[in-house]
């Protein structure tokens, strides 16, 4: 099931997908996906245009398998309401679920994977370029400027990191909000609002990434950027990959940089060597297996890249105090 709305910003109104090709065809097409799946689900496309300067994107999609390739991207945040989707992006792998969501660029072209036993609700917010510059205008330009309405012109596009962020309780909450206005019944101005507070979030949470860059030992802003871009990028592949074998070797080739490079750089800036911060999502995961699946302890073990259900054991207890077994 695909459902839409598109919301034109400056009206205060909502759009159907049918609204928005009759009005510019190259703007929005309703297409059967040419990748994989089931059912009929069906998903926008879109090419640039500048008619969607003024417009919001919601859309929702449930199934339980669908491949999109080359899609290209509004900035949209890239969430789930249930389940996993993977997506690959800048040569990179990044991981989205209940707990985690993906920031996207415009013009970003990127790929995504959703492949389960069990239903996934795949859910993405995309901002137009309009509305996305006005809130972050209104949170760093000064009162004088945003009271005379002698707001520089730009038409440059706002850049975030392309990485996966934490959902923290605000955001999950008004993740859900926003879904819960879409779904029941859109109210145009509530919708808005919301928007407008998950954008100030969204900037609120990129530019806290300062703290994070500042630890990189690089003197040029430029240089501890690009290095905070390439870890993050082995970080998301950690995080979507952590059932495999993975070597530092591999780990830092991700990152396009030396083994003792990407070591030294990972532990400084994060606070935690790739080894360790691998071993803890492996964790983390067994212990929602073991609360929410059937699963055996050895076929957990194995399934979040554990050599042996002895291995395993020990490391678990050493994380959580209790063994797997008193976690069920």
């Amino acid at each position: 099931m695909f459902t839409c709305a598109v919301m034109d910003d400056k009206n205060n109104k909502i759009l159907q997908h049918a609204s928005v090709c009759e009005c510019c065809p190259h703007a929005l097409k309703e297409l059967e996906n040419p990748g994989s799946g089931n059912g009929k689900s069906r998903r926008l496309y879109k090419e640039y245009c500048p008619f969607l300067g003024n417009f919001n994107i919601i859309t929702s999609l449930t199934t339980k398998e669908r491949f999109f390739r080359n899609s290209y991207s509004l900035l949209s945040v890239k969430s789930s309401l249930k389940g996993e989707e993977t997506y690959e992006i800048n040569d990179g792998r990044a991981l989205v679920n209940e707990n985690k969501y993906m920031i996207v660029n415009q013009g970003q072209n990127y790929e995504s994977l959703i492949e389960s036993d069990n239903e996934v609700e795949s859910y993405c917010i995309s901002f137009g370029e309009e509305f996305a510059r006005d809130v972050m205008n209104s949170m760093i330009l000064p009162d004088e400027l945003l009271l005379e309405g002698s707001i520089p012109h730009s038409t440059q596009p706002i850049i975030f990191f392309e990485k996966t962020y934490n959902r923290s309780p605000e955001v999950t909450q008004l993740l859900h909000e926003i879904y819960d206005v879409f779904s029941d019944g859109i109210t145009p101005a509530i919708l808005e609002e919301k928007l407008h507070q998950l954008m100030e979030m969204l900037i609120q949470n990129h530019r806290a990434l300062n703290a994070e860059i500042d630890k990189i030992p690089a003197r040029k802003l430029s240089v501890k950027t690009e290095l905070f871009r390439r870890l993050s990028i082995a970080k998301d592949y950690m995080d979507t990959c952590y059932n495999r074998n993975l070597s530092l070797s591999e780990l830092a080739s991700t990152a396009c940089l030396s083994r003792h490079h990407f070591l030294r750089l990972f532990r400084g800036t994060f606070g935690i060597t790739p080894v360790k911060y691998l071993m803890n999502i492996r964790l983390e995961k067994s212990r929602q297996l073991l609360g929410k699946s059937d699963m055996s302890i050895t076929e957990i073990a194995l399934e979040t890249g554990f050599e042996n259900p002895g291995h395993f054991s020990k490391a678990f207890k050493s994380y959580y105090g209790i063994s797997p077994k008193q976690a069920r």
